[in-house]
């Protein structure tokens, strides 16, 4: 038969494995829960701050720096206003460029300018073999773009 001490010994040797088990935990297990814990509180934190009581969201003062990098004439109770409506940077940012577009210039200023760059013939420009004729050519071709933007720009106005 069994010794009543061999049974005492098993008996606390698995109250002693037991208590361990469920009272003391290893750190990492202790560091991963409080982690979880913090990443849950973060998350339920930033769902009240991004929320009012009616469920939208509230225009931050980042949204508004965002908008107003991207549109500087633009003022910021304008912008916050914008952003209030659309709750969107991106259609905000829309809105608030087609507002605030440059005024077209009057037809006297605009003949003006039609008077002073000579047009320039297109060539086939390729690559030439100094570094002043490539120069050259770079300049040509950027007149030329700048020519075909102006027409293209007259055509549209």
């Amino acid at each position: 038969m069994v010794d009543n001490s061999t049974i005492a010994f098993a008996v606390s040797l698995v109250a002693a494995f037991v208590f361990l088990r469920v009272f003391v935990r290893p750190p990492e297990l202790i560091e991963s829960r409080d982690a979880e814990l913090k990443i849950k509180e973060a998350i339920e934190s930033r769902k009240r701050t991004a929320t009012t009581t009616n469920g939208n969201r509230d225009v931050s003062d980042d949204m508004v720096e965002v908008v107003k990098t991207i549109v500087p004439q633009a003022k910021d109770d304008h912008v916050r206003e914008v952003l209030n409506k659309t709750r969107s940077i991106e259609r905000a940012v829309e809105l608030l460029l087609e507002q605030v577009k440059e005024p077209k210039p009057e037809k006297s200023e605009i003949k003006e300018v039609e008077r002073k760059p000579e047009p320039v013939k297109p060539q086939n420009l390729g690559w030439a073999d100094t570094k002043e004729e490539r120069t050259r050519n770079m300049e040509l071709k950027r007149k030329q773009m700048i020519e075909q933007a102006r027409k293209r720009c007259q055509s549209q106005g």
